[in-house]
């Protein structure tokens, strides 16, 4: 994917900078004028709101004192003196009719012992005729503001004397609410809003109170925009305080600024059109050089080489063409020196690794087309380092030169040199008789070689596996002594893993990948069971919400846990009917094989649980240790239902697999005696998602 890059030229990018950094200039100063406004809004907003709140303060306390007086006057009168002794009806009657005279919202009477008498609202007056009374029974007065049904409300009581004793009180109250809101509003000429605790209890508006952002309030009336903050009203016989907001209209505070805010965008434009003039001028001058360098360095990165771009111009600009065209010439030269070094070994002139796989691709498809057998050779110096550390680097040299001689006396073979001490040959012909001669005539040299040979054939058919093959040969030959030759026969293991175990021990997760593809090779009916296992084993683990990394690693074992069949003869692996109690036996060891195989790389000490642990099964009867339940690891308890779906399925020599369908009925039915049954709803809603679950 080529690199994005502008469509813009040169000198419009010279031209947009000197505009956008005008423009980014000229929007912090708009950005400070704007603060600037907002600034002067909040403090008309605090200003007002604090004038309004020492105005709010002196009128509730004067409407608290009004009440208080009107309260004791009433409470001293004959009639109220006499409603002791009248029954609840007159008594409410009587409380209305003060409600009235005195101006207040609502009016209750209590007796001597402090209950209920008669109210001016009897379904409403309960709680407002318990404010108080214990001190107006004590002879005392109070007054105060309070939450009642709702309403929060101003209050006074007072005691009712006959004689010198007290026999019963007067309570009287006022709402606060949008008439008191409005008589405030009035005299301070603006828009204001009392909550107590969040609620709000009176309005100069109609509607609800806009949500605050930052303590600010922001609302529409009558088509102009109000700004407002709150401020505390601290009431006497309340616990949490009575807010006041108080609104201004925004444009009152605004309008000056507007005549401002018209000039300073007319200087952004006209500052915006100079810049771009600038910007035109400068970027002439500019342009020309520096669209030739970059013009050249796109025909470089491309991979072509340009003709001359010097110049007489003697700036800085001029200096950096000439700098970069001498640099063009220095590269070319150098290029053209290392492309013919790319493919060959600089100390032997023979193919280097690289070059060598790339070869034997190439030789691999065209002998497809041959009747002769393709061969390739492993050669390894023995005691190549012992070599060099008694006689020097420099005689080391020179015996590695004198071995890729004899490789290119070698008629019709392709050698390289793809290690310190490893050569390689690609060739036809007779092999075995070939590299007995090579043999003999490296051990001329003062060293001597072990040497592995393998043919291209249907278990080594890709580049990768004829390779390890020829270097398990070569290997062999070593374990062997040293100084001879081995041929590679097949991926078959005597006396259990002995063969293997040296080669494995420097191995990789390649080599053991490549032995279980390899098992996959040996029989065309089980080819790609273990990629198939390892898709279902990761679509079972995906299904049941695992991590990333067991599902990496649940795929991975799938792809490996059928290694150890590497050890299973051929006959046995290939067998085209029901196999003897004796070659199951057989079978039945590669799963131990396998995980001996794969303790061998510490990278996949996970995978060993799987590996070894496939055959087990939920109600113990399994191989090779007879677990049962869930001391069988999660992972091989996935692949074993895996493995088992893809066996079942596929077909075999003596037998054609089972539908998929059936196989799934199969697998329910085993659910908690061969399989683990927490996982059959992960496997049908994965693997077997087309198929519903019998009920």
């Amino acid at each position: 994917m080529k690199p994005f890059r502008w469509a813009l030229s040169l000198q419009t990018k010279i031209v947009l900078s000197f505009c956008l950094l005008l423009a980014g200039t000229s929007l912090a100063v708009l950005g400070v004028f704007q603060r600037m406004v907002s600034d002067q809004l909040h403090y008309a907003v605090v200003e007002a709101t604090t004038r309004s709140g020492s105005m709010m303060a002196p009128a509730l306390v004067e409407r608290m004192q009004q009440l208080e007086r009107v309260t004791g006057v009433m409470a001293s009168s004959p009639g109220t003196r006499s409603i002791p002794q009248a029954d609840q009806a007159t008594t409410d009657d009587y409380s209305r009719d003060i409600a009235a005279n005195m101006g207040v919202d609502w009016v209750a009477m209590t007796d001597s012992r402090g209950v209920l008498k008669g109210s001016s609202d009897p379904t409403k007056q309960a709680e407002l005729a318990k404010l108080g009374v214990p001190q107006a029974l004590a002879g005392q007065s109070w007054t105060g503001a309070a939450t009642l049904e709702g309403k929060l409300v101003l209050a006074a009581t007072r005691p009712v004397f006959v004689g010198q004793y007290v026999q019963a009180t007067l309570t009287s109250a006022v709402d606060i609410d949008h008439k008191l809101a409005r008589d405030v509003a009035r005299s301070a000429g603006v828009q204001l809003a009392l909550l107590n605790e969040g609620r709000l209890v009176g309005s100069t508006f109609d509607g609800n109170l806009p949500q605050s952002r930052n303590g600010v309030y922001e609302m529409k009336l009558q088509g102009r925009t109000f700004i407002g903050s709150s401020t505390p009203l601290k009431l006497k016989g309340i616990e949490q305080p009575v807010e006041m907001v108080v609104f201004i209209p925004r444009d009152q505070v605004t309008a000056p600024f507007d005549a401002l805010w018209s000039g300073v965008l007319a200087a952004f434009g006209v500052a915006v059109a100079g810049a771009f003039v600038l910007g035109v001028g400068l970027s002439r001058n500019l342009t020309d050089p520096i669209e030739r360098l970059v013009s050249a360095a796109r025909l470089v990165e491309s991979g072509e080489w340009v003709g001359p771009i010097a110049t007489a111009r003697k700036d800085e600009l001029g200096l950096l063409l000439n700098v970069f065209d001498r640099m063009i010439r220095t590269l070319r030269e150098n290029n053209e020196r290392l492309v013919a070094m790319l493919d060959v070994d600089p100390l032997t002139q023979l193919l280097n690794l690289r070059s060598f796989r790339e070869k034997l691709e190439v030789k691999i498809t065209e002998a497809k087309d041959t009747s002769g057998p393709l061969w390739l050779l492993v050669i390894d110096l023995d005691e190549f380092d012992d070599y060099n550390r008694r006689e020097g680097g420099a005689a080391g040299d020179r015996v590695l030169s004198q071995v890729a001689d004899i490789f290119r006396d070698e008629e019709g073979c392709v050698s390289a040199r793809t290690a310190g001490d490893e050569f390689t040959l690609i060739c036809h012909g007779d092999a075995l008789e070939r590299a007995e001669r090579l043999r003999k005539r490296i051990s001329e040299t003062g060293v001597k070689a072990s040497i592995g040979v393998a043919a291209r054939s249907e278990n080594t058919r890709r580049s990768d596996l004829l390779i390890l093959a020829a270097a398990l040969a070569k290997d062999q030959a070593k374990h062997a002594g040293r100084n001879r030759v081995r041929e590679f026969t097949s991926f078959q293991i005597q006396e259990a893993e002995g063969d293997l175990r040296q080669f494995l021990q420097h191995g990789s997760y390649a080599a053991v990948r490549a032995l279980a593809e390899a098992v996959d090779a040996k029989d065309e009916y089980t080819r790609g069971h273990s990629q198939r296992v390892a898709q279902y084993a990761k679509s079972i683990a995906e299904a049941l919400g695992e991590d990333k990394g067991f599902i990496d690693l649940v795929y991975l074992t799938g792809t490996l846990h059928d290694v150890g069949k590497i050890g299973i003869p051929d006959h046995i692996l290939k067998k085209d009917a029901k196999l003897t109690d004796e070659e199951f036996a057989i079978v039945k060891r590669h799963p131990d094989l396998g995980a001996k195989i794969v303790s061998q790389i510490p990278q996949l000490k996970d995978a060993l649980p799987g590996v070894r642990w496939h055959h087990e099964r939920w109600d113990g009867r399994g191989y090779p240790d007879g677990l049962a339940g869930e001391n069988i690891p999660l992972l091989a308890r996935i692949l074993a239902l895996a493995d088992t779906f893809d066996a079942m399925t596929s077909d075999r020599p003596y037998r054609k697999g089972m539908p998929e369908s059936v196989a799934i009925d199969e697998i329910v039915r085993n659910a908690g005696v061969q399989f683990d049954p927490g996982l059959i709803d992960a496997f049908l809603s994965s693997v077997g998602k087309r198929w519903r679950r019998a009920a």
